[in-house]
């Protein structure tokens, strides 16, 4: 038995009033706000779930998708972070909405791919309806991950547990309608395994019905007649009377009030603006949603599951990022640009060595580019010194790179060391002293770095001092003690916690110094690195970042490259042992002659 015309035009005017309040379902700021992503989440699936099932659109449903659309394109969106679980869901929605408009966006997809790879999901207890939810919504964008099943969670549930409505508070009337709703994917799974219980449960809905029909509760009502259909129950009269019900509450404008509140009261004089939409928009989604298990009920066809998530080149992806950033510098930023794609080619070879890398023309543009010492004035030392490094591998000598390493050996040396580390020069004369073009100065000892750890100091020092330690990883510390073991976990936690808080720089720099000295194990290595890939951006690189009104400021050569410098150093070291200052030393004796 299909719908009713009068259903379907209860349904169409709740379609009509949530075209018309699209700006609220997505206010700027949507993604970093659970209580305003809730709201865009439930209206994309309720969309989702009719392409799925192939629900004509009509133009209000078109206006929807189109806008959900738009929202899913958006660069705030497409290219902002994924935070926590809330952010992962919706982000993963807006990919499965994709697909199903015919738009689908392969970076986006991996971007939240890799973020399910983390274990992101997998880091809070929740209810068996929370696990149901977001399996949904992976489902429908065909996203890998290792939540339950939705079998076994149902199983888990209220729902088997033999629930009566004698004990049942709003809350667990809640927790009863969602574990039917998204245990069974809002009838797109078959519930013929509960076949010997639906006695029980049109019991249990029926005294519900009429519980929540008494108070005016029509949020709970929608639910209760959506759960009812979805279970293909048998419609009796009180079904009938409490969907005559729960269509008799809709306004005129097609929206449904949560509960009911008397005509002229006080809280009836406070619904307006905002406050208007939230005592609205979830009992009218509720409407729309439970006309589609009406209009679907006594279909056997079941959609099949989404297309798997395609696998991307997280190497490949950085790789073109880098070209791209390349191609498109101007002659202000290309010295600095020039020499940082060279070493971040390196580094991005040492993961991925069978991948092309554009070296040869990288290292002719930077021999035609850099023509004076003093073009490289702007650029860190140490990267000049490093990428003279690597040309040098190459056989590749840059007359105003050479002069330019010339001079910082000359300040360098010439810079009374003593017997206590320097941090101030630490990291170039060590860079030196590789090259073989200095004597190794003196290192900071692992009891100082515990001491700045003990200290308190800012983490930066201690990133310094820590780094130093183990001359940036190319001289582990020998006989540690129990004490340094102890320092080196402290250490590491430190590196953990300043990457959760989203300091990328300072928090590798620890993580590369705690491994340095003691190695991570493997759980913590894997934990870091996909980590750090869950911080790549859609389009390659590294960073969530936006401009900030400076002037002047290149978001992607000025932030998002010396970020993406530290992340693939990192990925590096921790999976291959590349070092970065790797070099062989030469002997003093042996000592090379700097090209001027």
């Amino acid at each position: 038995m299909g719908p009713d015309g009068t259903s379907l035009e209860h349904d169409r005017a709740a379609l009509r009033w949530l075209a018309e309040h699209l700006d609220e379902f997505a206010p700027p700021g949507v993604l970093d706000d659970d209580a305003l992503g809730k709201p865009l989440l439930e209206l994309l699936a309720l969309m989702i779930h009719r392409l799925r099932d192939g629900l004509p659109l009509d133009a209000c449903s078109t206006e929807i998708v189109e806008r959900l659309v738009a929202v899913a394109e958006s660069s705030a969106l497409r290219e902002g972070p994924i935070n926590n679980r809330n952010q992962l869901v919706l982000k993963a929605g807006m990919c499965a909405l994709l697909r199903l408009a015919g738009r689908p966006d392969q970076a986006h997809e991996a971007a939240v791919q890799r973020a399910i790879d983390t274990g992101l999901i997998d880091q809070a207890e929740r209810l068996p309806h929370h696990y149901m939810i977001e399996r949904t919504v992976l489902d429908w964008g065909g996203f890998r991950h290792a939540l339950p099943d939705l079998g076994e969670l149902t199983a888990q549930s209220l729902l088997f547990r033999r629930p009566d409505a004698l004990f049942m508070t709003r809350t667990t009337a809640y927790e009863l309608t969602h574990d039917i709703m998204f245990g069974y994917t809002l009838g797109e799974r078959d519930a013929n395994e509960l076949a010997a219980e639906y006695d029980g449960l049109r019991q249990v809905l029926s005294d519900a019905l009429v519980r929540f029909g008494r108070e005016r509760h029509w949020d709970l009502v929608g639910e209760l007649l959506m759960c009812w259909d979805i279970l293909v129950l048998p419609r009796d009269g009180i079904y009938e009377a409490g969907w005559r019900a729960f269509t008799g509450a809709q306004h005129a404008d097609g929206s449904v009030i949560a509960v009911e509140v008397p005509a002229g009261s006080a809280a009836d004089a406070l619904e307006e603006g905002r406050k208007r939409f939230d005592a609205r928009y979830h009992t009218t989604l509720v409407l729309a949603f439970a006309s589609t298990a009406r209009q679907r009920r006594d279909d056997d066809v079941f959609p099949p599951p989404a297309a798997p998530v395609g696998d991307q080149d997280e190497i490949a992806t950085d790789t073109a990022w880098l070209g791209r950033l390349v191609g498109a510098v101007g002659p202000g930023r290309e010295p600095r640009v020039l020499l940082s794609a060279l070493i971040g080619h390196t580094l991005l070879g040492a993961r991925g060595p069978d991948l092309p890398a554009p070296l040869d023309h990288l290292v002719d543009r930077i021999s035609a580019s850099v023509r004076t010492p003093d073009q490289l004035a702007e650029v860190p030392a140490t990267q000049t010194l490093t990428a003279f490094g690597i040309l040098r591998d190459r056989g590749v000598a840059v007359p105003a790179i050479s002069g330019f390493v010339e001079a910082i050996r000359q300040v360098v040396t010439a810079t009374p060391s003593g017997d206590a580390a320097d941090l101030s020069w630490l990291e170039k004369h060590v860079v030196l002293a590789r090259l073989g073009l200095a004597d190794p100065p003196p290192l900071p000892t692992l009891d100082q770095v515990w001491a700045s750890v003990a200290a308190g100091d800012d983490l930066t020092v201690t990133a310094e001092l820590a780094g130093g330690c183990t001359a940036y990883g190319t001289a582990a510390p020998a006989d540690l003690t129990e004490a340094d073991a102890l320092g080196a976990r402290r250490l590491e936690a430190l590196g953990v916690d300043t990457l959760r808080r989203r300091d990328l720089i300072t928090g590798c720099a620890l993580v590369r110094a705690a491994h340095a000295i003691r190695p991570l194990d493997d759980a913590r290595v894997r934990a870091v690195t996909t980590f750090l890939r869950a911080q790549q951006a859609v389009d390659g690189g590294y960073g969530f970042v936006t401009p900030d009104g400076a002037d002047g400021i290149d978001v992607d050569a000025d932030v998002r490259l010396p970020l993406a410098l530290t992340v693939w150093w990192t990925l590096a070291e921790l999976e291959t042992g590349y070092r970065m200052f790797g070099w062989a030393p030469v002997g003093a004796e042996a000592r090379p002659e700097v090209p001027a």
